[in-house]
């Protein structure tokens, strides 16, 4: 797979090139706040590319109904990459109709022709136009801004990477006005998807309403004082039950026939009929919804403990460039921060845009549902991120 744009960068695609060190010695944080420290980021090597995907026309898709599509196309290239390279972690971050993603430049062929793949997926099973492209850290450096990243582990077993700096914003505008795009694959060429999944029910709000929210930084040169803000609103959140998460602490809801099973069937049918593949499925999700039902484990799956587990691997906070969460919040603490964000709105130091809806919702990568390491991206069931972002727009 080719980008169509001025490529100064080393184009070498080697599956057995192992990420090095850098990632993984990065320390991880499990105190969310600790990341409204800028000294807690580390700079991504300028050897590295970065990755960035975007549905197009989001906004038009969500008013057609069609959102928990968007977030699976949305989450797919991250679960195409996992299934593609040899390492265990890199760093990603899930933005609701897109996804961004940092390996080092070793991997441009093989990610190139992940994307192309998923791209080609998007168009061929939903009509949907994903854009895709990348560049150097280096280039991103040179263009005047940065790519630092830090690592957030909600649980003992997984961790999510968070990027400041200003260079993914930047790498995403200049995607979005088409200046960087990685070719769609030829018709027929499909993604690995496997792992990737919606079978949780919708998450309805517990305290009141489930809030999408975006905050950004006005310029790089407010980065300390917008710090400060998302310090303050993190703070407030964890005040509240379940420091927000949507997903109560026994885990999410289930029933028969999950409501993203059609869409399970055409992520991992990889040239099966889609019937065929949807039957199959639907056998998996009636045993499963049992297990949930009752209790009982067997052949040493925890239905219980998954549950739980679900919700501690979520990622509904995360930074990318600017603090984005899904919470659930009562009306006091929603009041509180329109307010607050309206004052630092109004001394330039952020823009930002909410979603206020009443449920949210998961998209999952699970390669193993015998293994606790099963990650959970949850966003609003109304338009979510994509809607805030819009909003921020405005």
């Amino acid at each position: 797979m080719k980008q169509v744009h001025a490529e100064t960068g080393i184009s070498q695609g080697a599956r057995t090139i192992r990420t090095g060190d850098f990632y993984a010695k990065i320390p991880v944080t499990r105190d969310f706040v600790h990341l409204t420290d800028a000294r807690n980021f580390h700079q991504v090597p300028d050897d590295w590319i970065v990755l960035i995907t975007d549905v197009v026309s989001s906004t038009k898709e969500i008013e057609q109904g069609r959102y928990k599509t968007i977030n699976m196309v949305g989450a797919s290239v991250i679960a195409a990459v996992k299934n593609a390279v040899d390492v265990s972690s890199f760093p990603y971050v899930f933005g609701g109709d897109g996804a961004s993603l940092a390996l080092p430049d070793t991997y441009l062929d093989l990610v190139s022709d992940v994307a192309g793949r998923v791209r080609r997926w998007a168009k061929d099973e939903f009509d949907v136009d994903l854009r895709a492209g990348y560049a150097h850290v280096s280039e991103i450096g040179a263009a005047g801004h940065s790519v630092k990243v830090a690592r957030f582990a909600p649980s003992d077993k997984v961790d999510f990477a968070v990027f400041s700096g200003g260079g993914v914003k930047w790498l995403e505008r200049k995607i979005k006005s088409g200046d960087l795009s990685i070719d769609m694959a030829e018709s027929g060429q499909r993604p690995d998807l496997n792992g990737l999944s919606c079978r949780w029910s919708n998450l309805k709000s517990r305290n009141g309403k489930v809030v999408s929210l975006v905050i950004e930084p006005v310029s790089e040169d407010t980065d300390e004082a917008f710090f400060d803000v998302a310090r303050s609103v993190i703070q407030k959140i964890d005040k509240v039950p379940n420091a927000g998460n949507p997903i109560p602490a026994e885990g999410p809801g289930v029933q028969y026939p999950p409501p993203g099973m059609a869409l399970e069937a055409r992520a991992s049918r990889a040239g099966r009929n889609y019937w065929a593949q949807l039957a199959g499925i639907s056998v998996q999700n009636l045993f499963a919804w049992a297990l949930f039902r009752t209790g009982l484990s067997i052949g040493g799956f925890d239905p219980v403990r998954y549950q739980r587990q679900t919700g501690l691997n979520s990622d509904h906070r995360k930074f990318e460039d600017g603090l984005k969460m899904t919470f659930d919040c009562d009306g006091d603490t929603l009041d509180w921060l329109q307010g607050f964000l309206g004052q630092a709105k109004a001394a330039g130091t952020i823009r930002y845009g909410i979603n206020v809806q009443s449920e949210a919702f998961l998209t999952c990568i699970v390669v193993s549902p015998m293994q606790d390491d099963h990650v959970h991206f949850v966003d609003g069931a109304d338009g979510g991120y994509a809607v805030a972002s819009k909003a921020m727009s405005n």
